[in-house]
C-alpha cells in the first residue's frame, strides 16, 4: 500500500493547469511524498530500481509546474491570460528558455513571491531517493549510528558517567552536539555536503518523538542542535548560486549526476524543523528560543531563499498568541533592509500562502487564528514595550539553573525524579555528599545515569537577548569548588531568616564566588536548608504566572500559582493572582472562593473586593457586585477602574444616572479610559443627546478603535444625520469585529427611514446584505429602486441577491442595467460573467471575467474565476476542435 501510495504521488500529471493555488498543492504534494519515503526508508523494504528512478525523474516535472506557476504568481493573470486564450499553447522551449534567461532576475521574483520551500523539498527528494540503493539503505545506518551516539554522548542509556562522581571525577560539561555532527558516513554515491548533518537532523527528531524522554530534555536537545547547524551556517558566507534564479539551469542539474545544492540549504531546513516544532509544542521556552533562532535568521540572512524560511517561520509564531502577534509584526517594521519594498513584497506573499495552507489543511485552529487577528488591534506599541521582555524572560528561565538562578550551559536530569539542574549546581553536591540526594526530593541520585543537557549553543545564540546580570560564566568548575571543609557562616543565614523565615538569600550562599572568588563548599547543613526554603521555586513559578498570564494561557498560569499557595496557603497578593487567572479563564466560583479566603484575611485591604465584585459582575449578579464594588470604594475612594467598573454595572442595571455619575467621576481620574467613555456614550445615546454622544463616542475610539458597541452606536448617529458613507463604515467594521451582537442588529432594524429616501434605504440594504439577511436587504432594494429606477449600486445588489437565490434571469436583467450605468463595476462583472458561463456563453463569459479582472485583479471571488477560466480553456479549444 505504502509503494502504491508513493507511486500515486510520484505522478506530476494530477498537476494539470497553473494557478496560485497550485504552488501552495504542490507544496502538501511534495511534503506528503516526502513523509511516505521516510516511513519507506524506517522499514524493511527496498523499492524496485524502475520506481526509484521514475520518482527521480517526475522531480523535473514537478519543478517546471513550480516555477510556471510562480511565474503566473508573479505576472498577475491579466499578462498571462489573452483574450482568446492563446497563451494556453505553450511555447518552443526555445522561446521559453531565451524568456527566463532576459526577464527571470528582474521580473519573476523579483517580489520575492516564489515558493522556496519547493526547492528546497525537491533537492531534499533527490538526496534521499541517492540513498535508497537496491542493495543497501544507508538511512538506516545513519539512525543506528546516531541512536548509538546519542546513548553515549548524552547518556540517555547507563554508562555515561566513566568514573563516580563522589570519587573526584569530573563531570563533563562540553555541549557534545559536535559529536553528532562528525561521525563519518561513507556513502558510495554522490551526496549534497548538506545532506548529512540534515539526515541527522531528521533521525534526532524522530528519535526523540519515539523515545520516552524527560520532559525537559527532548525539544531542548533538538533546539540546541538546530542552533548548531544554523550559527555553523551563517559563519559559513558562500555566495548564492545562480540556480536560485535560472530556471533552467537548476532543472537540468536537479537531474545530472552531479550533486547540486542551494546555498545554506541545512540552514533552510533547520528552520522548517523549527517551523514545524512552533505548530506543535505545548512548551512557552520553546517557543521563545524559535523566535530567536528565526529572528537571528532573518538578520543574517545572506539571501532570499533563508530570508523566506525566517519570515515564514516568524509569521507561524505569531499564529500561537496575541503578544507574539504583536512583537513579530513591529520586528517587522522594525528590520531594516537595503530592498525594503521588495521585503514587504515578500511578507505579504508569504501571509498570503499560509492563509491559502491553512484553507488546504483542515486543523482546529481557529482559535489560535483569531487570537493573531485580534492581537494586530489589541496590542498597541505602549504594550510591546511594557511586555517586550516577556520572551526574553521565559527564555532566561528555560536556561537557568532553579537553585543557583543562573543561566548555564549545560545540564543535567537526574534520572530518579527526573528534576533538572546545573553540572555546577550537581558538582556542588557530590563534592559534598558520599551519597548526593536530590535538593527537590530528596532522592538519591544514580550518577552511573544522569542524563546530559547541553545548552551551550541555545545560550550562545540568545545571549545578545537575555539579562547580562544573570549569566553563569564559570568555564572551569574546580576553580569555584574546593574539598575543602570551609562552611558557610550560618549565623548569616540565621539573621536573613528573621526576616523571612521561609527563605534563604542564596546570593548569601554565593558569596566567596561572587565578592572574592574564593573556593567553598556546600555542607550538609546548608543542603538542608534549601529543603526548607525554596525561594527559587517561589520566585521562578511566579514569573512563570506573570508570563502565562500575559500570554493569555490562563491554565499554566493556574497550575503555576497553586503550586506556590500549596507552600503559601495564606498569601493574599497570591489568591488574588490566581483568582484574576479563574476570571479571565471563565471559572468563577473558584475564583469567588479564592476572594472570600483574601477578605477574611484582610478585609480592609481594596482589591478582593474589586476582583470579586468583577466575578460577580460577569455572572450577572448586579446587586452583589455592586454592594463589593461599593465596600472596595469605601477603601479607595478614587480608584478609577472601581468607579468605572461600578458605573458600567449601573448601565447594566438600567440605573442611568448613577450610572453616569460614577462614569464622569471616573474619567476626571483617568480621562483616557476607552471603556468608561464608550458607555458614557452610550448612555448620551439612550437619552437622545445625539450630538455629545457623537463626540464622546468619537474620543473613545481614537483611544480603542477596535470598540465594536462604540463604532456601532456611532455608525446609527451616522445614519440618522444621513451620513451614510460614514455610517456604513462604521456598522461594517462593528460587524466584522462581532458580527453576533444581538443589541447592534436590534438597533439596526429599529432605525427609522422615511418611505421616500431612497438613499437610506440603499445603505440599510448593504448592511443587511453584509449580514446576509437577503429578504430584508431585497425589499430595501426594491423600494429604493421605485423611487431611483436608475441607481446602478441598487441595481447591482438586487442582481446579486437574485443570483444568490438561483434566479438567474432576473439577475441577468439587473446586472446587465446596473453595467449600461456604471460599466467599471467588477463585482457585477463577475456574477454576469458566471451567469453567462452557466448559459454556456462563453465568449462573454470569459470577456466579462477578463474586464472584471482587469479592474479588480484582486477580488475576493479571485479563486472561483481563476477555474473558471481554466475551464472555459478547455470547453472553447473542444468547440474549435469541432
Amino acid at each position: 500500500m505504502l509503494v502504491e501510495s508513493i507511486k500515486l504521488l510520484a505522478d506530476s500529471s494530477v498537476f494539470d493547469y497553473y494557478s496560485i493555488e497550485a504552488i501552495s498543492e504542490l507544496e502538501l504534494h511534495l511534503r506528503t511524498l516526502v513523509a511516505l519515503i521516510e516511513v519507506i526508508c524506517k522499514c524493511e523494504i527496498r523499492i524496485q530500481h524502475n520506481v526509484r528512478e521514475k520518482i527521480y525523474a517526475e522531480l523535473g516535472n514537478f519543478a517546471e509546474i513550480h516555477f510556471r506557476s510562480t511565474e503566473i504568481y508573479e505576472q498577475g493573470f491579466n499578462k498571462v491570460f489573452k483574450a482568446q486564450f492563446e497563451d494556453f499553447n505553450p511555447p518552443s522551449k526555445s522561446i521559453i528558455s531565451s524568456n527566463l534567461n532576459i526577464s527571470n532576475d528582474r521580473k519573476v521574483y523579483k517580489d520575492g513571491k516564489r515558493n522556496y520551500n519547493i526547492d528546497f523539498l525537491l533537492l531534499y527528494l533527490r538526496d534521499t531517493l541517492h540513498c535508497m540503493r537496491d542493495d543497501e539503505n544507508k538511512i538506516s545506518e545513519i539512525c543506528k549510528r546516531m541512536k548509538a551516539v546519542l546513548r553515549i554522548g548524552f547518556g540517555i542509556t547507563s554508562g555515561f558517567v566513566k568514573k563516580g562522581a563522589s570519587h573526584g571525577a569530573n563531570l563533563p560539561t562540553g555541549n557534545g552536539i559536535e559529536l553528532l555532527f562528525k561521525q563519518a558516513f561513507n556513502w558510495k554515491y554522490p551526496i549534497s555536503d548538506w545532506y548529512y548533518e540534515w539526515r541527522i537532523l531528521l533521525e534526532l527528531n524522530s528519535y526523540i518523538q519515539e523515545c520516552c524522554l524527560p520532559p525537559k530534555y527532548g525539544e531542548n536537545l533538538l533546539l540546541e542542535c538546530l542552533w548548531h547547524c544554523v550559527s555553523k551556517s551563517w559563519s559559513n558566507t558562500k555566495s548564492q548560486s545562480e540556480s536560485l534564479t535560472n530556471r533552467k539551469h537548476y532543472v537540468n542539474h536537479l537531474l545530472g549526476m552531479e550533486p547540486l545544492a542551494f546555498p545554506h540549504s541545512l540552514w533552510f531546513g533547520a528552520l522548517d524543523i523549527a517551523q514545524a516544532l512552533i505548530a506543535k509544542t505545548k512548551k512557552a521556552s520553546t517557543l521563545g528560543i524559535c523566535y530567536y533562532l528565526a529572528l537571528e535568521s532573518l538578520k543574517r540572512a545572506p539571501s532570499s531563499f533563508i530570508r523566506y524560511k525566517a519570515i515564514e517561520a516568524l509569521i507561524k509564531l505569531s499564529s500561537r498568541g496575541m503578544l507574539y502577534c504583536a512583537i513579530i509584526d513591529n520586528d517587522f517594521e522594525n528590520y531594516k533592509s537595503p530592498d525594503s519594498v521588495k521585503l514587504h513584497h515578500m511578507i505579504e506573499a508569504i501571509r498570503e500562502k499560509s492563509s491559502q495552507d491553512g484553507k488546504l489543511v483542515d486543523t482546529n485552529k481557529n482559535d489560535l487564528k483569531e487570537k493573531a487577528i485580534t492581537a494586530n488591534s489589541l496590542c498597541s506599541t505602549h504594550m510591546i514595550t511594557q511586555t517586550g521582555d516577556f520572551i526574553s524572560e521565559v527564555v532566561t528561565i528555560e536556561l537557568s539553573c532553579p537553585v543557583t538562578l543562573k543561566i548555564s550551559k549545560n545540564f543535567q536530569i537526574l534520572p530518579c525524579c527526573k528534576h533538572s539542574i546545573s553540572s555546577e549546581t550537581l558538582e556542588q553536591i557530590t563534592n559534598n555528599k558520599s551519597q548526593p540526594t536530590c535538593l527537590y526530593c530528596r532522592e538519591i541520585i544514580d550518577l552511573n545515569s544522569v542524563i546530559n543537557l547541553p545548552q551551550s549553543e541555545i545560550y550562545q545564540g540568545t545571549r545578545d537577548y537575555l539579562p547580562k546580570d544573570n549569566i553563569n560564566v564559570t568555564q572551569d568548575h574546580s576553580e569555584n569548588f574546593s574539598s575543602d571543609d570551609e562552611e558557610i557562616d550560618i549565623s548569616k543565614l540565621k539573621s536573613q531568616q528573621k526576616c523571612d523565615d521561609e527563605v534563604i538569600n542564596l546570593e548569601l550562599i554565593n558569596r566567596s564566588k561572587l565578592k572574592s572568588q574564593q573556593k567553598f563548599r556546600l555542607s550538609d547543613s546548608t543542603i538542608k536548608k534549601f529543603f526548607k526554603a525554596p525561594k527559587f521555586l517561589y520566585s521562578s513559578l511566579r514569573k512563570k504566572a506573570n508570563i502565562a498570564y500575559k500570554m493569555g494561557d490562563f491554565e499554566t498560569s493556574i497550575n503555576a500559582l497553586t503550586e506556590i499557595l500549596e507552600r503559601y496557603p495564606k498569601s493574599y497578593s497570591l489568591q488574588c493572582d490566581r483568582a484574576k487567572a479563574y476570571i479571565e479563564y471563565n471559572k468563577f466560583y473558584e475564583a469567588i472562593k479564592d476572594l472570600e479566603s483574601a477578605i477574611n484575611q484582610k478585609p480592609n485591604k481594596f482589591d478582593a473586593y474589586m476582583l470579586r465584585g468583577i466575578t460577580y459582575f460577569k455572572m450577572n449578579k448586579y446587586d452583589k457586585s455592586i454592594n463589593d464594588l461599593t465596600r472596595s470604594l469605601e477603601i479607595e475612594p478614587n480608584n478609577a477602574s472601581a468607579l468605572s467598573q461600578r458605573g458600567i454595572t449601573y448601565y447594566m442595571m438600567k440605573k442611568y444616572d448613577e450610572s453616569i455619575l460614577d462614569l464622569a467621576k471616573s474619567l476626571e481620574i483617568e480621562p483616557i479610559n476607552a471603556s468608561a467613555l464608550s458607555y458614557r456614550g452610550i448612555i448620551c445615546y439612550i437619552n437622545e443627546k445625539y450630538i455629545r454622544s457623537l463626540k464622546i463616542l468619537t474620543k473613545s475610539l481614537e483611544i480603542e478603535p477596535n470598540n465594536a458597541s462604540a463604532l456601532g452606536y456611532r455608525g446609527i448617529i451616522y445614519f440618522m444625520n444621513k451620513e451614510y458613507d460614514n455610517s456604513l463604515f462604521d456598522l461594517t467594521k462593528s460587524l466584522e469585529i462581532e458580527p453576533n451582537n444581538e443589541t447592534l442588529l436590534n438597533l439596526i432594524n429599529l432605525i427609522k427611514i422615511e418611505s421616500d429616501d431612497a438613499s437610506a434605504l440603499r445603505y440599510r440594504g448593504i448592511i443587511y446584505y453584509m449580514r446576509k439577511e437577503y429578504d430584508k436587504s431585497f425589499e430595501d432594494f426594491a423600494k429604493s429602486l421605485e423611487i431611483e429606477p436608475d441607481n446602478a449600486s441598487a441595481l447591482s445588489y438586487r442582481g446579486m441577491i437574485h443570483y444568490k437565490k438561483e434566479e438567474y434571469d432576473q439577475s441577468l436583467q439587473d446586472l446587465t442595467g446596473s453595467l449600461k450605468i456604471e460599466p467599471n463595476n467588477a463585482s457585477a462583472l463577475s456574477y454576469r460573467g458566471m451567469i453567462y458561463y452557466m448559459n454556456r456563453e462563453f465568449n462573454k463569459s470569459s470577456e466579462d471575467f477578463k474586464r472584471s479582472l482587469e479592474i479588480e485583479p484582486n477580488t475576493h471571488m479571485i479563486k472561483e474565476k481563476d477555474k473558471l477560466l481554466c475551464d472555459l480553456k478547455h470547453s472553447l479549444g473542444v468547440m474549435r476542435n469541432l
